[in-house]
């Protein structure tokens, strides 16, 4: 028989019974007959604190030193000390944003057929994706799992893992918030333009204007809490482009889902590309 694991991220508990309900009805619709196990990580809980809740679901506490991303390394290590998943499991990484309005009924109405796609060992969720691929830490990146929720075989995962990744500040931010990053960097120069219009608002290029739902101007006050930020981006963005360099699919669960890029076609365009616009490092 099947099993399937939640890791569900929180910090606190407010929204805990929300994503639940959202969350385990949906599991057992898109793996009918499968044994689901659920660990909720609550990154507010200190100490060594492992409580059962509910029958095959616990809350323990958490990693929050990069957010979501160490709290699912600490809730998937717990998971393989306590249940030692097989290979081919499935597991399910979610954070309590699951239940915000913009992302309910993309979880309620997750397409079977793609989540079947993880048994294949592709790395399944929301892709969103840039006008044009970027570099980060030596990989090429043009499209993504928003790691809200991410479906994968636990050999998947525990191939590309760890999901949180240290960096060190002086490698990527400048000293000074008004230049935000370091140069040269290890990120791209669209890839930072990209970064500061979705965070800051900046309008650098004509191609992406999306905005992130907190957008503000960076400031000597917030960049602190901007670098915090910037570090998860990358850990998500790093989760999909270490993927792609496996050669992990990527599915789309839109219910138009985006075309996928082939491997070779995105490493290719950014090698170009980035030879004509970075400077050369020695």
């Amino acid at each position: 028989m099947r099993e399937v694991y939640l890791v569900l991220l929180e910090l606190g508990q407010q929204h805990e019974q929300a994503a639940l309900e959202l969350l385990i009805p949906t599991l057992h619709r898109v793996f009918p007959r499968a044994i689901l196990r659920s660990a909720i990580v609550d990154n507010a809980l200190i100490g060594e604190c492992e409580i059962e809740i509910g029958r095959g679901i616990d809350r323990l506490s958490g990693d929050n030193t990069l957010r979501e991303f160490s709290g699912w390394d600490r809730g998937i290590a717990w998971l393989e000390r306590r249940y030692a998943p097989v290979p081919e499991s499935i597991v399910v990484l979610a954070n309590d944003t699951v239940v915000r309005e913009d992302k309910r009924d993309r979880v309620r109405d997750i397409p079977a057929d793609r989540v079947e796609a993880a048994s294949r060992g592709a790395l399944v969720g929301w892709v969103d994706e840039y006008p044009r691929p970027v570099e980060l830490f030596g990989l090429p990146l043009r499209q993504w799992v928003d790691t809200s929720l991410v479906l994968a075989e636990h050999r998947t995962l525990a191939a590309l893992g760890p999901l949180a990744r240290p960096f060190a500040d002086g490698e990527l931010f400048g000293d000074d918030w008004r230049r935000v990053f370091q140069e040269p960097s290890p990120l791209s120069e669209n890839y930072r333009a990209y970064l500061k219009t979705y965070f800051f608002g900046e309008r650098i290029d004509r191609e992406f204007e999306h905005a992130w739902y907190a957008q503000e101007p960076v400031t000597g006050g917030n960049f602190e809490t901007f670098k915090d930020k910037l570090r998860c981006t990358f850990c998500e963005h790093l989760l999909s482009a270490r993927a792609r360099a496996r050669r992990i699919p990527l599915v789309d669960i839109r219910p138009q889902p985006l075309a996928i890029d082939p491997f070779d076609a995105v490493a290719g365009s950014v090698s170009v590309r980035l030879s004509e616009t970075l400077p050369c490092r020695r």
